[in-house]
């Protein structure tokens, strides 16, 4: 490997990709990425090939151990090979990441105003912010895999008329980047795939990490496919005598025998015409017993129940239940209706996880370089409801308001996730009222109604009623 100005090659712990560290300050952030786009993120080896147990367990135990590299490249070649994993593993992570975040003030500020003001100020960065579901996907990729990162992209723009440190994206950066070293336990940043001995601490304020607690103790055992590991080696193997057999079941067999003294000239003439017969074909001596003995008959064939046994598996892990897949034809919506529950359950832990991160991480940095004032930073909240769940709220609040309980409205629109009405104020509300005062001239009314009409139209369109305030 040589340097890009000819200097030579590169030293131990040397990197051309890679920018030169730059001093901790308290003002705006760098703009750019550490981590550049390599052609070395694309040599990836398959580490499944002829994979035996004593392999699987070395790369099990090379990860609690530090390096991670191939665990992380087996769960990679896990979702690629196996179809029903594959299938759970993106419904799971789908279900979160079609969530749409909610940045809201933190619950008994000690400043309201001010915690209103950094939440306005979050979720306008936020909705400005480039693919934000495609990030949250990737970041999610950590509940198969255990870890999984992203890097900020930090900018200056403007924020409601005033100049600001904005996030611009937030790339996923590839797994083959993380790991661990063996006198750090924190870790470890490798920017330059071609050089593995260059290895840095996570800068902060500039990598979100999402670590997925399926269970407590070393952040490489908490993979939720590390279990299912040994399932697909199962899998791998039943899918090879499989397909083997499918290759050979109910295919045509021709056999001949012939005198021990025929010559091989014999054999092969004897043989390519039992070829053109069926599609296998075997010529023996004479007085050769060849004895055939199959596999124990049953219903199905014991590699499909295999199969079918660790696909369960992966479902059971992933998504709580399989019955989704079982129930077929024959009904069983209560069922169903419980395994929702328990899908939901997995998914609404994996979501508090993830906003949790997002709050500790990227919306705290925000503040930081934003605000001078410190405290009352926003947090964010992935909400998920299902519709029955929505529509036993909905009776509830109705019974509530019909006792006299005031609801106010701007929570009401959080739980259902229903948009806030625009403000309607300045020339458009104008021009509004000047077509409700010719409208009503068209039709006769009184003068003196007219002006009353229009006094009621822009008391409903100013902003004070549309901030939940009563009107009588």
């Amino acid at each position: 490997m040589f340097r890009a100005d000819g200097a030579g090659l590169f030293q131990f712990g040397e990197s051309n990709l890679v920018d030169a560290p730059k001093a901790r300050g308290t003002g705006a952030p760098v703009p750019g990425t550490i981590v550049k786009a390599q052609v070395a993120e694309r040599w990836m080896n398959q580490v499944t090939c002829g994979l035996t147990p004593e392999t699987l367990d070395d790369y099990l135990t090379s990860a609690i151990s530090g390096d991670t590299l191939n665990q992380f490249a087996l769960f990679e070649e896990m979702e690629e090979k196996w179809p029903e994993l594959r299938l759970a593993l993106y419904k799971h992570k789908l279900k979160a990441a079609r969530r749409n975040p909610r940045i809201v003030p933190p619950d008994r500020p000690q400043s309201p105003a001010l915690a209103k003001q950094k939440a306005d100020f979050a979720n306008h960065v936020f909705a400005g912010m480039h693919q934000w579901h495609r990030t949250a996907f990737n970041l999610l990729d950590a509940v198969g895999k255990g870890i999984s990162g992203a890097e900020i992209d930090w900018q200056m723009g403007t924020v409601q008329g005033r100049p600001a440190v904005v996030i611009n994206e937030m790339p996923w950066v590839n797994y083959r980047h993380w790991s661990y070293w063996w006198d750090k336990p924190e870790l470890q940043l490798f920017p330059d795939l071609r050089n593995r001995a260059l290895h840095i601490d996570v800068p902060e304020r500039k990598f979100v990490v999402f670590q997925h607690l399926s269970k407590s103790g070393h952040p490489a055992r908490a993979a939720m496919l590390r279990p299912l590991a040994w399932y697909f080696l199962i899998y791998l193997y039943a899918m090879k005598d499989w397909s083997t057999l499918a290759e050979t079941f109910g295919v045509d067999i021709a056999h001949a025998f012939c005198s021990k003294d025929a010559t091989q000239e014999q054999r092969n003439a004897i043989l390519l015409h039992l070829s053109r017969l069926a599609a296998r074909a075997g010529v023996f001596d004479e007085g050769t017993v060849v004895n055939l003995q199959r596999a124990g008959g049953g219903s199905a064939f014991p590699q499909e129940t295999l199969v079918k046994y660790c696909s369960d598996k992966a479902l059971e892990c992933l998504l709580g239940a399989t019955l989704a897949t079982q129930a077929g034809t024959r009904g069983a919506r209560s069922l169903g209706l419980v395994q929702q529950d328990e899908t939901e359950e997995l998914v609404d832990w994996t979501c508090l996880l993830f906003a949790g991160t997002m709050t500790a991480t990227a919306l705290r940095w925000l503040m930081d370089f934003n605000f001078t004032e410190p405290g009352d930073n926003p947090v964010m909240e992935l909400p998920g409801a299902n519709r029955r769940d929505l529509a036993a709220l909905a009776n509830v609040l109705n019974i509530l308001v019909n006792l006299g309980v005031r609801v106010p409205e701007a929570w009401t629109h959080a739980q259902f996730d229903i948009p806030q009405p625009q403000v309607v104020e300045g020339e458009q509300l104008e021009r509004i009222l000047n077509a409700v005062r010719l409208r009503s001239i068209a039709e006769g009314q009184d003068p003196q109604d007219l002006d009353h009409e229009r006094q009621m139209v822009a008391k409903l369109l100013t902003p004070t009623t549309l901030s939940g305030e009563h009107h009588d």
